[in-house]
């Protein structure tokens, strides 16, 4: 198909020197809007036609691409490390949301792609939404195993062509009581499963608890959050943004709230 589209001329090589990666006629890093906006090819490529988000069947942890089984170990390394934990941590009130009886601990917002690679800090970002009395880890009881649910993300310009190919994982740990009260989160995160992406594309995302609810009462609470994840696919000919939110809480119960949102879209904003 793409043979069929394609015409003999500079415009030729200029499009298989992107592809390639190689420096035929021009350095790629030169590549501007007018450039692209003058070639027809170049145009193509750098439109995205097509997007998908939808959840897929999860083959397991550390099975679904290539980036799944290295934050499968930081994840259990994380996991094992709060578990075991044997005393009290002080609060940060900048990494705290105190709505009473509960009270979010760990980050608000954090990144996970920047420009194209996953973000790999000392230990894997996560946000807790325990009781506001702060007890001690081995405290805190009945915890589930962990839930997880798969999403994948897929843009594909005029070509046809896979540019942007992406995969993640919702995790969660619910159920955790405190003196046989309450249902607890825990490792509430996001974390990539699998990231491709074109020469010419860049791909960002970021994770933020948008909300913690308690669905309990006072005496014994019901941790609720809400989490968004943002995305972003910037070319020097378009940039979009969307967006999906999860819900889940302290009995298990996960909801997707919402399908693939376009926040904005606009032609003539140049990449960040």
């Amino acid at each position: 198909m793409l043979k069929t589209q394609l015409k003999t001329g500079a415009s030729i090589l200029t499009f298989l020197s992107l592809l390639m990666g190689s420096h035929i006629g021009f350095a790629a890093s030169t590549i501007d809007k007018a450039q692209i906006e003058n070639d027809e090819y170049l145009k193509s490529y750098f439109t995205v036609s097509d997007i998908v988000y939808e959840e897929i069947e999860d083959q397991g942890f550390g099975a679904m691409g290539n980036l799944d089984k290295f934050y499968y170990n930081r994840f259990l390394q994380s996991y094992n490390a709060v578990s075991s934990a044997s005393t009290n941590e002080e609060i940060n009130p900048e990494d705290a949301t105190d709505i009473g009886a509960i009270v979010r601990i760990g980050k608000e917002i954090w990144k996970v792609i920047e420009k194209n690679k996953p973000v790999v800090n000392a230990s894997i970002d996560f946000a807790n939404i325990l009781p506001k009395a702060n007890p001690n880890w081995m405290e805190l009881e009945n915890w589930k195993a962990p839930q997880s649910r798969v999403y994948h993300v897929q843009y594909k310009n005029l070509y046809n062509m896979t540019v942007v190919d992406y995969s993640y994982r919702v995790l969660f740990t619910s159920g955790g009581t405190f003196n046989g009260k309450g249902k607890y989160l825990s490792h509430v995160t996001i974390l990539p499963a699998n990231l491709n992406v074109l020469w010419g594309y860049r791909f960002n995302s970021e994770v933020k608890i948008a909300n913690i609810v308690n669905q309990g009462t006072t005496e014994s609470p019901v941790a609720g959050a809400e989490m968004q994840v943002t995305w972003s696919v910037n070319t020097p000919l378009v940039s979009s943004q969307s967006s999906s939110s999860y819900f889940m809480n302290g009995n298990g119960y996960f909801n997707d709230l919402s399908s693939l949102v376009r926040i904005r879209s606009s032609i003539d904003r140049d990449l960040p």
